[in-house]
Order: C-alpha cells, then structure tokens, then sequence
C-alpha cells in the first residue's frame, strides 16, 4: 500500500482515483489537485460510491475546501478509471453535490484566454 502522494508520483497525471485497502472498488476518492510539500502535502477532491459523487467526506474538514483526509498515510491503491469517466465524475460533482457546499468548478485557464480572444463574459 501507498499514500496518494506516492500513487501520483509514480503516475504523474491529475485527475486519478484511488480507494483505500479496507473499501471495496466501488468506493474511492477522485484527486482532483495535489500541493506536495517534500513526501506529503495536500490533496484535493471527492468521494464517489457505486459511480456517484457524494459527500461522504463531510464528516472531516473536507467540506471546508475539499482537502481529502489521511492521505499521507499508507492505506491507499490506484483504481484504474479512463480518463472521459473521471472528468465524467468530476462534472456531476460540480452539477450537484459541490452546489451544497458551495465549491465552484475550477477555471481553466485555456478555456478563460479563449473566452477573452473571443469577447465571451464569463457568467459566473
């Protein structure tokens, strides 16, 4: 077993899921950002049971900024998702479980630039 730290050194690449030991592949946690500081830091992003995104985190800290808790310690395993499914996921969660909490969907900054070249207002 690793942390989320290590899982996304060795892959590289954002989004990823991952579950801990003791869950079944049904339920994981979709990292959405990572802040390493040295072998740690913070990660970032959702819980998700039977392909639906929820809150389950709620009970931690996670529902003031979506940091994901005990991802530094060494209970954790890289659930093989495509990437169309996890950005999938991740759009259902903003369409609805992140509206409860208040969290808004990052901006890209390419899809920004493109808006401005092309004089679109941003609705938010």
């Amino acid at each position: 077993m690793r942390n989320v730290f290590q899982i996304y050194a060795d892959i590289q690449t954002l989004p990823f899921a991952a579950s801990r030991r003791n869950w079944s592949d049904h339920d994981l946690i979709v990292i959405t950002k990572i802040e390493p500081n040295g072998k740690y830091g913070k990660a970032y992003g959702f819980s998700v049971r039977d392909g639906e995104p929820n809150d389950h985190l709620s009970y931690s800290n996670w529902k003031k900024d979506m940091e994901l808790p005990n991802v530094g310690s060494y209970q954790w395993r890289l659930i093989e998702i495509p990437e169309f499914r996890l950005n999938e996921l991740i759009d259902e969660f903003y369409d609805g479980v992140a509206k409860r909490y208040g969290f808004y969907r990052p901006v890209d900054r390419k899809d920004e630039w493109i808006a401005d070249m092309l004089g679109l207002e941003d609705d938010n």
